[in-house]
């Protein structure tokens, strides 16, 4: 239930409830006022009548009294008739004279001696012949309602019957119990006001001081404490709202976090990787400078050293140039059609002679059906393959050193799936998860005589990434390695 609607009942019953209770408590006064107590169980016996069933009764009582009047008046002599009719109207505090010739024949209980005289006075200087006549009297600071009918017995007499209705006690009822109801009423009205607003005040408040805790708990640094509001109204919108934004403000802490530890972690790494090479170009220097190289040949092969750690010191700097500048998406990538296989045969054949120098055999094997085309930047294409490759020829070992270029179909038929297999030492299983990490080695040592800069197989996951595709790695310590890479065909 909304929030809205749970207002607009609180609202009604704000009003409904305090007019419910006063009517209540003006019916309940009403009957004890006006006539007595066993009146509210003899109105309402639901064992006997209802109340229209009540009413039925008075209305049939007094048609009865009509038709004796009019058809039959001399039954009204008759002992028992009139206080039989009398007991009945007794309990509506309606009464009954009959006066003939100035005489009162029957008077009810209700109706003193004085009214009487007064009432059949009113009567007689303005007697009627029709059916009934009915005036309102104020005798005696009361007020009354009086219903006259002129009786014609068969012996040619004449006599009034009055049926008295004494209002009385219901002005009375209004005069005097009026203030009260007033005052109940607006007793009625604040206590259930103030019981329909503490009750809604809780209904609010409890969720809103979850709300206020859990954010203190996050202003202090705590993104675990959760608000747990299960409802299904704008309060539990807002506590799934807000939970929602705590768990993505932790994970962005969680993420700052992390970045802050591997930029600390790069610039250790940056560190060494250019520690390591500088120092050696400095010792070489060092060596000619103080004529360790005191002949030819070494000089030559101190200078060679020097050129090769260069070289190293170069390559690093542009991968992490590259690396960075992919980081930042700041690298334009320009992608045309590409024929996969004469693509990868063509690198296969420009590379095979450098690999065969390192005993290293390069094998291509090409099992699509027919050929096809991706989309992909030819150049960081091969850079993808390269750093592959690179990583296999450090790996492999033995006598018998292969690498395999594969191209098979993906999980479905619009996908190209390349493999770069080697027979090398393979990687250890808990290093699988972080070898897309930069600068990651297996190599706890970082000897880049086992390996390269650590940013080989990051580069080609982010250009991977950038043409749309996936790529993954196996390995088997001892057994080898294989990294799969995925591109979309462009005519599948």
């Amino acid at each position: 239930m909304s929030i809205r609607l749970r207002l607009l009942i609180s609202y009604a019953l704000m009003i409904v409830v305090p007019l419910v209770l006063l009517f209540a408590f003006m019916h309940i006064i009403y009957h004890l006022c006006v006539g007595e107590a066993n009146d509210i169980k003899k109105y309402y016996n639901a064992e006997n009548r209802t109340l229209e069933q009540f009413l039925q009764d008075e209305v049939v009582t007094f048609a009865k009294l009509q038709l004796d009047v009019m058809n039959n008046p001399d039954r009204l002599l008759e002992s028992g008739v009139l206080e039989s009719y009398d007991e009945k109207f007794s309990k509506r505090q309606t009464g009954l004279l009959l006066v003939k010739d100035g005489q009162i024949l029957y008077r009810s209980a209700i109706i003193d001696s004085e009214d009487a005289a007064k009432i059949s006075g009113y009567e007689t200087e303005n007697s009627l012949r029709y059916n009934y006549t009915e005036r309102s009297l104020y005798i005696n600071d009361k007020w009354m309602i009086s219903l006259s009918f002129p009786v014609h017995y068969k012996d040619d007499t004449k006599a009034n019957l009055y049926v008295v209705i004494d209002t009385n006690p219901i002005s009375n009822f209004f005069n005097t119990l009026l203030p009260v109801l007033i005052i109940v009423f607006i007793i009625t009205f604040i206590a259930v006001n103030i019981a329909i607003t503490y009750w809604m005040s809780c209904h609010l408040l409890v969720p809103i001081r979850k709300l206020k805790e859990a954010a203190k708990q996050v202003k202090d640094g705590n993104l675990e404490f959760s608000p747990t509001i299960k409802r299904k109204d704008e309060l539990g919108e807002l506590g799934e709202a807000f939970d929602e934004m705590r768990l993505r403000l932790k994970e962005s802490i969680e993420g700052q976090l992390k970045d802050e530890d591997n930029r600390k972690q790069l610039i250790t790494n940056i560190s060494h990787d250019l520690r390591t090479p500088i120092t050696t170009i400095k010792g070489y220097v060092n060596g000619i400078k103080d004529g360790v190289a005191n002949n030819p040949e070494k000089l030559v092969d101190y200078m060679n050293t020097i050129l090769e750690k260069t070289s190293d010191l170069d390559h690093m700097i542009e991968e992490l140039f590259l690396y960075s500048k992919l980081d930042a998406d700041s690298v334009p990538f320009t992608y045309t059609e590409v024929d996969l296989d004469s693509y990868l045969k063509e690198y296969v054949e420009t590379n095979s002679n450098e690999l065969e120098s390192l005993s290293i055999q390069l094998n291509y094997r090409y099992l699509l059906d027919k050929k096809v085309k991706v989309a992909a930047d030819r150049e960081k294409l091969k850079r993808v393959i390269t750093n592959v490759v690179h990583n296999s020829i450090a790996s492999v070992h033995g006598s018998d050193k292969q690498i395999m270029i594969e191209v098979t179909h993906g999980n479905n038929t619009g996908i190209a799936q390349i493999s770069i297999k080697d027979n090398g030492v393979g990687i250890e299983e808990k290093d699988l998860p972080h070898v897309f990490e930069r600068f990651y080695r297996a190599d706890a040592s970082r000897n880049r005589t086992s390996g390269g800069s650590g940013l080989g197989l990051a580069i080609a996951k982010q250009i991977i990434e950038a043409h749309g595709g996936t790529i993954s790695i196996r390995s088997e310590a001892g057994v080898g390695t294989t990294v799969y890479f995925t591109l979309r065909i462009i005519n599948p």
